[in-house]
Parts: structure tokens; C-alpha cells; sequence
């Protein structure tokens, strides 16, 4: 039985799922079908000229993290950097963080995107040149975005 078993071509396992039972104090192979993963239906974005229905528009926002700043800077002091370093994107808003340490203060700084892809932005504005020498500048509350880094 065991010579009969080899010669099976072994392509079925990629459609089935071994289980083995034990009956009788032997183990019995019973093979149960894989469940098929049902097909995605494709999405589309309409590009007609009809307009008695209208769409939203959609904006995105991009936060920043900034940290190891002066404890004495102000709002109007990243306010002020921002437009002098990015001038390509709006703020939204810029709010004090609260710091581990009273020897430093942090902000988080929101920018309006509008249809511009976030992680270009993210590209565009956390790279070394940019910033003054010493502060940290991190995308705010997200993982994994392959950002490469800067080599010094």
C-alpha cells in the first residue's frame, strides 16, 4: 500500500487538507477539500461628464511628529519654520505635545494634502535637509511605510 501511495502524483495537496484519525489504533488518512477564496470584485472610479450627481472631494491630512525642540518654542515658532522649510503644503493645524521629559518640547503638525499621495509626502518633507540640525521628525501614528532613511 505504502509503494502505491509514492508513485500518487502530489499535486492534490495544494487543493486539500490532510487530516488523519486514529481508529482502532491505526491512523487513517481522510483528505477534506480547501475552501476557495472567493474573487475580489473589481473597483472603479467613474470619469463621466454627467453632473446631476456629484462626488465628495476627498482630502487627506499628513501629520508630523516633531520633537527635541527648545522648551521655550512657541507655536508661532514652528508656524514660522514650517513656512520658511515646507511652502509646498498647508497646515492644518499645530498643536504642542506633551514631552517625556520636561528638557524638551515636541508638536504635532497636521498638513492639508488634498489629492497628493501621502507617502510622497512623507518622502517630500522627513529628509535631513530640511530640518535644522538635532530635531527628530517622524511620520505621526503609522508603521510600516518604507520610508528610506537618511544616511549621514
Amino acid at each position: 500500500m505504502a509503494a502505491v501511495g509514492a508513485a500518487i502524483n502530489t499535486h492534490w495537496k495544494r487543493h486539500f487538507i490532510p487530516i488523519y484519525i486514529l481508529c482502532e489504533g491505526q491512523w487513517i488518512d481522510v483528505v477534506r477539500k480547501k475552501p476557495r477564496a472567493k474573487p475580489k470584485p473589481k473597483v472603479i472610479v467613474g470619469k463621466g461628464t454627467d453632473t446631476s450627481v456629484k462626488c465628495i472631494t476627498r482630502s487627506r491630512n499628513g501629520i508630523l511628529f516633531l520633537s527635541r525642540c527648545y522648551v521655550e518654542n512657541k507655536v508661532e515658532d514652528i508656524v514660522n519654520l514650517i513656512n520658511s522649510t515646507i511652502s509646498d503644503y498647508d497646515i492644518k493645524s499645530v498643536e504642542p505635545w506633551k514631552a517625556k521629559y520636561d528638557t524638551y518640547c515636541s508638536f504635532k503638525i497636521c498638513f492639508e494634502l488634498g489629492d497628493k499621495k501621502l507617502k510622497e509626502f512623507f518622502k517630500e518633507t522627513i529628509t535631513a535637509d530640511r530640518w535644522p540640525n538635532g530635531l527628530l521628525v517622524m511620520p505621526f501614528g503609522l508603521k510600516n511605510l518604507n520610508i528610506p532613511s537618511q544616511s549621514s
